[in-house]
């Protein structure tokens, strides 16, 4: 189908879609999501009444909008090294999603996407949420559930590493969520082709019908140690890449290990060591500068803000440029390619049959 065809019929169908998700994908009660941790999760984790992680979807030709995020946002993931949307999506102890966000830019972290979602709001103050270690945040109410951290140049105790290996038992369930979206919907595996606000609807509507898949055994034992053995291998890819390019991630950092007499610095996903008398130098400067050159200093602020929005308004009108030239290449492409099918095939194409999942 031409891609104009396709946007003119999208927007309506995406009200079905939500429709459904709205039935389908519902958090229940507190005392429902505690029935059914005390029944599926395991012993020590009796109370924890929900998974939560993020997953990066790469957009093919991505065009920026502002329903996502906010302008300063990234959309590079540094998980695949391009450019994509970050959703978080919780499920219960049944592997059945109960929650996700709208999105997020990919650039944007973990705790600052469940932070802007205002999950607790929606959450029991005394609800236990299990995580990873990106979701370290003492600020936010939510008592999340992760695993110790390594200590540098030491070896965990044996009770907190007995601990972490139970935790990684019990938050493989949401991987296996996560690794059979992708195996069903390949899509969000191999790049999503489409524009970028279809990404999260569509996306929980896959998360649904692979919930489904596995709840009513479509999806065999066989099959969920294979979705999970897809994300331990684009896991560690990830991690080699990140050898490669000697960029540690920011949850990687132990601010124990700063020198004495130096604080960290952090701008972005940058640590920087500095010490107290060099910022208050820097500090003194532009202060100097202020006082005895005042219009040095405005006519120099103007002029960054001139270059800025100039810079930014060429950047964005080019990759409008781009982005509708490669859309219309593609939608040739795809006019030639489904015509030539047709030629070659004249009998009409079977259609993907969902009957077996959706009843």
């Amino acid at each position: 189908m031409p891609g104009n065809g396709l946007t003119r019929i999208m927007p309506r169908a995406l009200k079905y879609i939500e429709a459904y998700i709205s039935e389908e994908m519902q958090m229940g009660t507190y005392q429902q999501r505690l029935e059914i941790a005390q029944q599926h999760m395991g012993a020590d984790f009796g109370d924890v009444t929900g998974i939560i992680d993020g997953v990066h979807i790469w957009v093919k030709h991505l065009r920026p909008t502002s329903k996502y995020g906010f302008e300063h946002d990234s959309w590079y993931s540094y998980k695949f090294q391009k450019f994509g949307i970050n959703i978080q999506v919780m499920c219960d102890g049944m592997r059945a999603p109960i929650w996700t966000d709208l999105g997020n830019p990919a650039g944007v972290h973990d705790i600052r996407c469940v932070t802007r979602s205002k999950l607790e709001d929606k959450l029991h103050p005394n609800e236990k949420i299990l995580a990873d270690g990106g979701y370290v945040n003492s600020r936010s109410r939510i008592r999340f559930v992760h695993g110790y951290r390594k200590p540098a140049n030491n070896e965990l105790p044996r009770y907190k590493q007995r601990f972490n290996e139970r935790l990684s038992a019990e938050r493989v369930r949401i991987e296996q969520l996560f690794g059979v979206t992708k195996l069903l919907f390949e899509a969000f595996r191999v790049g999503f082709r489409g524009d970028v606000e279809w990404v999260g609807t569509l996306f929980r509507l896959a998360l649904v019908l692979a919930w489904k898949s596995i709840d009513r055994g479509i999806v065999t034992q066989n099959r969920l140690a294979e979705a999970v053995e897809l994300i331990n291998r684009e896991e560690e890819q990830e991690r080699i890449e990140r050898e490669l390019r000697n960029d540690p991630i920011q949850d990687d950092f132990d601010f124990d290990e700063v020198p004495e007499g130096y604080y960290p610095q952090r701008q972005g996903r940058v640590v920087n060591f500095r010490r107290p008398w060099e910022e208050e130098q820097q500090h003194f400067e532009m202060q100097h500068d202020a006082a005895r050159y005042p219009h040095r200093a405005e006519n120099r602020m103007q002029q960054h803000i001139l270059r800025r929005d100039r810079f930014e308004d060429d950047f964005h009108r080019h990759a409008r440029e781009r982005a509708e030239q490669v859309r219309n290449w593609r939608q040739q492409e795809d006019i030639v390619l489904q015509q030539r099918y047709n030629r070659a095939n004249p009998r009409p194409i079977g259609r993907f049959n969902l009957e077996d999942i959706l009843q």
